[in-house]
């Protein structure tokens, strides 16, 4: 007979007392079990829908932040942050607290910057079947600003959407001119024959000789000066507008600052991808070089749209990288504020005398052709009468060669003085029409010193100095209607030589300080200044505000200090160029997740 032997681990009712112990053991564990479940899940869960809150936080800061950048008020910055919160992020049951300024953190008490708290309770899964903890409340804190993002400007093109335009070639401008009217209203303007015709005796017939001798001398005097000023403006022959801004010709174009265009025509950003509302042309920025060196370089360049090629935009220092940033928020109008000019605003600059004639025309001769044509009218006399004459000749011959214009309100200045000669004497000239001769607002030929001079120039033929009217009431955001036909400019500034001096209005007190063009915020018609004869000598600066309108810069060789504030802007290089302001104008900004 076999012999069976049972060992303790086999006993079957051992066994069984075993299993009895351990679902007993699993009994007593089991909540902690699930609280430890519960822990690890649900605690899962609330880690993601902190993070979850953290970056809903963000995003309403950004938000806010970026209303703040538009200009917009706190209100609406707030409503913002809570709706991005309770509609856009799907979170209606979160607690939000929008604080501007902040209230806490690096950023306290800083304007143009944003604080969102949100706050929200997860109800829990695990935890609540066990018993425990019902719902846990998930805090989460951000703080967004507004900082600058490039350097002060010294280019800024504000048009989103610029109307077209038929620009007419300033040299037909030019040469449409009424030679004949115009030599006639300079003569019965000419303070020398005023003044000749006021010396007892001799003075009568002495004037009558000098008025033949102008009309004789002066059309083709004018003409001349004409030819000149078409011929350096001959590069200017693009007759419409294909970016915000536009650099063509022979050279590189150097800021010396920023260049912000907010114009949102597309082409393509720094990397080569598409920027803007469009493939392009039209451009937010265009380069149409003439030769493969024809670039634009600033410290930054940032366009609302994008460019025509990337590779035309560079840095200052070949070493830093690409300054180009497309697709960017549009930069606001620096000079959004600025009133029209009047004595209500400014007293000491400005004034309100209305000049006569209205049609201001200021002929400056050379010295040569001065004494000549005295010389022509002293032969002309008797000889009793000549010693008469004599005594006088150089105050009339100052006269002859020289000119000088008194702030005030005019319907236009028509200035050819090709050698010099014309002064305009500091202070606020207001324009608020055009020459029927010309059709010009301001036409200024020759190397003219107009140092510490502004120039407004306005279509409002009945524009008051006194109070700023009707401009003044013009809302400066709405953009006027188009340009129908061709339009002439209402601005030529050739100085032809070097030696000219157009600083703008110096005066830190006034609000125009700085300011050498302002054009009137419903006026779209182009400014054209040529820049070419600065190496010589001259200076050429002060700011050129054009709300709406179109500016265009021919430089040369040398360095040119304007600040240029424009709808829409065109600068023609003839060969390498330097625009550097003194002061520059403010930085765009951008928004900045800050906490």
């Amino acid at each position: 007979m076999r012999e069976i032997t049972y060992t303790t681990s086999d006993c079957p009712h051992t066994a069984s007392r075993r299993r009895g112990k351990v679902l007993v053991l699993l009994a007593v564990l089991l909540p902690a079990l699930i609280a430890v479940a519960g822990l690890v899940l649900d605690g899962g869960v609330v880690m993601d829908e902190h993070h979850r809150l953290q970056h809903v936080a963000d995003g309403a800061a950004t938000a806010a932040a970026v209303d703040l950048r538009l200009g917009n008020p706190s209100a609406t910055a707030i409503a913002t942050a809570e709706q991005f919160v309770h509609a856009t992020s799907g979170m209606p049951d979160a607690q939000v607290v929008v604080s501007i300024p902040p209230t806490s953190g690096d950023f306290a008490g800083l304007a143009n910057h944003v604080q969102v708290d949100v706050q929200r309770d997860y109800q829990t899964v695990i935890l609540r079947g066990a018993g425990g903890l019902m719902s846990k409340p998930i805090s989460a804190r951000a703080v967004a600003g507004v900082a600058d993002a490039t350097d002060g400007a010294a280019i800024m093109a504000l048009d989103p959407d610029p109307a077209p335009i038929d620009l007419g070639a300033v040299d037909d401008t030019l040469s449409a001119v009424a030679v004949t009217s115009v030599v006639q209203q300079a003569v019965a303007q000419s303070p020398a024959v005023d003044y000749l015709a006021g010396v007892p005796i001799v003075g009568g017939v002495a004037s009558a000789l000098l008025s033949d001798g102008l009309e004789a001398l002066l059309p083709d005097f004018l003409t001349q000066t004409l030819t000149q000023a078409s011929t350096d403006l001959a590069p200017l022959p693009l007759p419409t507008i294909t970016a915000g801004l536009e650099v063509e010709g022979l050279g590189q174009v150097r800021v010396e600052g920023a260049v912000l265009i907010n114009t949102t025509w597309g082409g393509v950003d720094q990397d080569g991808r598409p920027a803007g509302v469009s493939a392009g042309p039209p451009y937010g920025s265009a380069c149409m070089p003439l030769l493969p060196t024809t670039q634009l370089l600033a410290s930054d360049i940032r366009v609302t749209g994008g460019v025509d090629d990337q590779d035309q935009y560079q840095p200052l220092d070949p070493d830093d990288e690409s300054p180009l940033r497309a697709n960017m928020l549009p930069t606001d109008d620096p000079l959004e504020a600025l009133p029209p000019p009047s004595t209500s605003v400014d007293a000491t600059n400005v004034s309100g005398a209305v000049r006569s004639p209205s049609h201001a025309i200021a002929v400056a001769l050379s010295a040569s052709d001065a004494a000549a044509l005295l010389g022509d009218v002293l032969s002309g006399l008797s000889p009793l009468l000549q010693p008469l004459l004599s005594a006088v000749l150089t105050p009339v011959s100052d006269l002859l060669e020289n000119q000088t214009l008194q702030p005030g309100v005019y319907d236009s200045i028509t200035v050819v003085a090709p050698v010099g000669g014309v002064i305009f004497e500091p202070g606020v000239y207001v324009i608020r029409g055009r020459s029927p001769l010309t059709n010009l607002s301001l036409l200024a030929l020759g190397p003219v010193q107009a140092d510490g001079a502004m120039f407004y120039i306005t279509d409002s033929a009945s524009y008051d100095a006194t109070t700023g009217m009707p401009d003044a009431g013009v809302d400066a955001s709405t953009a006027p209607p188009a340009s129908v036909g061709t339009v002439v400019p209402s601005v030529v500034l050739a100085p032809l030589l070097a030696g000219a001096a157009y600083t703008g209005l110096q005066d830190p007190t006034s609000p125009y300080d700085g300011v050498l063009v302002y054009q009137a915020r419903s006026d779209r018609r182009p400014i054209v200044i040529d820049a070419q004869h600065l190496l010589g000598g001259g200076a050429l600066s002060g700011t050129v505000y054009a709300k709406w309108g179109h500016t265009i810069l021919l430089t040369g060789a040398g360095s040119c200090g304007l600040r240029m504030v424009s709808g829409t802007m065109r600068i023609v290089t003839v060969t390498d160029a330097t625009i550097n302001p003194v002061d520059l104008l403010p930085a765009a900004q951008d928004v900045y997740l800050l906490e």
